[in-house]
């Protein structure tokens, strides 16, 4: 999702969860950063191994722009690049068993203030 500040995306999100009777869980990206390489990937997989133990289940990350860079290789970044691979790993691993649905929904206001006039892609 995508929308200024105080538009109501994660009000959405929670709501949605509490409709379909689905497990809710929230973190924010900038949760999922650490300073130590590996710390965030392992987050990332331990939200997604509880997810699919509780399952049905929404996973919320708010703020995604914060790992969700575009990929450049730099050396900088690795350690972004490194959870951004992590993240995309983890929900390509998904099953179809209905009774185990895992729904990951993102949000983000990246971009809304203060356009650069730039093209910015984020993966």
């Amino acid at each position: 999702m995508y929308g200024p500040p105080g538009t109501g995306k994660t009000m959405l999100a929670k709501s949605l969860a509490g409709e379909t009777d689905a497990v809710f869980i929230a973190t924010s990206a900038s949760e999922l950063l650490a300073p130590l390489q590996g710390e965030g990937e392992a987050k990332i997989r331990y939200i997604f191994e509880t997810a699919r133990k509780y399952a049905p289940a929404i996973i919320f990350i708010d703020e995604i722009d914060a790992i969700g860079k575009m990929r450049t290789g730099a050396e900088n970044t690795a350690g972004i690049e490194s959870m951004l691979n992590a993240l995309l790993t983890e929900m390509d691993g998904f099953s179809t068993n209905s009774r185990k649905s895992v729904f990951v929904i993102a949000a983000t206001n990246f971009g809304v203030d203060g356009d650069t006039g730039k093209k910015v892609k984020l993966d």
